[in-house]
């Protein structure tokens, strides 16, 4: 397995492995079945082949107006988070993926734009490490560790690192570093005593890297459906309580976390979030009435320090092109598989191509005011149990 993330980060000759990280099981199967449906209604039609290309764009269509309009979930949301990020490993093999210095989240600068970008992940997670008060021999679980970065940094520390990822190709580079990581959705551990074994009462800190953004489908992003937001932060809390050592004298959990400015939001905002959520799937907590700090609260944690980052997270893609933000890269003969195969085997393949040529990660940001005005904010806030 390991081979098959090595390939596709050195952009090596096209295999069946890779198919293997871009098949998506249940999301893969419709599409397939999808195309097949609208030739085969085409040829009933009469109308030539080319009419199935309308009659596969209704069916999405049709799928998408069910999710969103109606939350029914005709598509999977957790493949469609997979896929994003085991489709950004095979195209991406010198950004985010494996880059020095980079991650799937931002670095840290605090107001020096000429650090290198080795130098501000490593301070990000130097001042991570300091809020935590986390010493050698202490035990971080990670909820959606990436590709490892925060876990070889905790390593180097001597510090035992659990990452928890649904991702099965950052799995594999992960394990290649030498990284204990569980492959799994986080949700699935409550009820499931081979991974509870693994968490409960195991951590003496729970970190949560930019990835609680991808926890609330987006099917629940209207105001209406706050009852099932809060639900989910309520499960998620709930679960870093039993993963945290009862007798641990850090006892502390950590989140790097986008927020809604506002829960409406205009209709180029609802666009962007529309393709962004394609690509990696989530809806954001809201920024105005603290929604992740009440569910916390409620949950048995206390807020000690919160720190607005949204700055560094825009400043880290606009410093490397190479970040996931913006993620420029020439079209090799690999990746041109890549993108082809997706058409067969990603229903999202269409909201892909497009975000690869708009940076619409970018678009989040008022450039003008990033900090005041831009429709996200990027915080990071320390939470203590009860």
């Amino acid at each position: 397995p390991s081979n098959c993330v090595i390939m596709g980060l050195t952009g090596r000759t096209f295999s069946l492995r890779h198919i293997a990280l871009l098949w998506q099981t249940s999301n893969s199967i419709l599409n397939l079945t999808t195309i097949a449906l609208s030739i085969l209604l085409s040829n009933y039609l009469e109308a030539g082949l080319i009419t199935a290309v309308p009659i596969y764009f209704s069916f999405l269509f049709i799928y998408d107006w069910l999710y969103y309009q109606h939350s029914i979930s005709v598509i999977n949301e957790s493949e469609t988070i997979r896929a994003g990020y085991n489709y950004g490993l095979l195209i991406d093999h010198q950004g985010s993926a494996t880059g020095s210095g980079l991650d799937y989240g931002f670095n840290f600068y605090d107001g020096n734009y000429k650090k290198t970008p080795e130098q501000a992940q490593l301070d990000k997670f130097e001042f991570c490490w300091k809020q935590l008060r986390l010493e050698e021999g202490m035990t971080v679980i990670d909820f959606g560790c990436g590709c490892g970065d925060w876990l070889s940094y905790l390593k180097q520390r001597g510090v035992n690192g659990i990452g928890i990822n649904i991702t099965e190709g950052q799995v594999m580079l992960c394990r290649e570093r030498g990284l204990n990581v569980i492959w799994t959705d986080w949700k699935k551990i409550p009820g499931n005593p081979s991974l509870e074994c693994q968490v409960y009462d195991k951590a003496d800190a729970v970190t949560m890297w930019d990835t609680i953004e991808h926890y609330v489908p987006a099917k629940y992003f209207r105001s209406k459906h706050r009852a099932e937001q809060d639900q989910i932060y309520t499960n998620l809390f709930t679960l870093v309580g039993k993963c945290l050592k009862s007798d641990s004298k850090v006892g502390k959990a950590w989140t790097s976390c986008l927020h809604y400015r506002k829960s409406e939001m205009t209709l180029s905002q609802m666009f962007n979030n529309y393709i962004l959520d394609k690509f990696h799937s989530g809806n954001y907590p809201t920024y105005e009435d603290r929604q992740l700090t009440k569910v916390a609260q409620s949950n048995g944690f206390v807020q000690k320090m919160e720190r607005n980052l949204t700055e560094d997270y825009y400043m880290t893609s606009v410093l490397s092109a190479s970040h996931f933000g913006r993620l420029k890269f020439a079209y090799t003969p690999f990746r041109v598989s890549v993108l082809l195969v997706s058409v067969l085997l990603d229903p999202h393949w269409i909201q892909r191509f497009y975000w690869l040529q708009q940076e619409t990660w970018m678009n989040q940001f008022d450039k003008d005011d990033v900090v005041e005005s831009s429709p996200m904010q990027l915080l990071w806030i320390l939470w203590e149990r009860k």
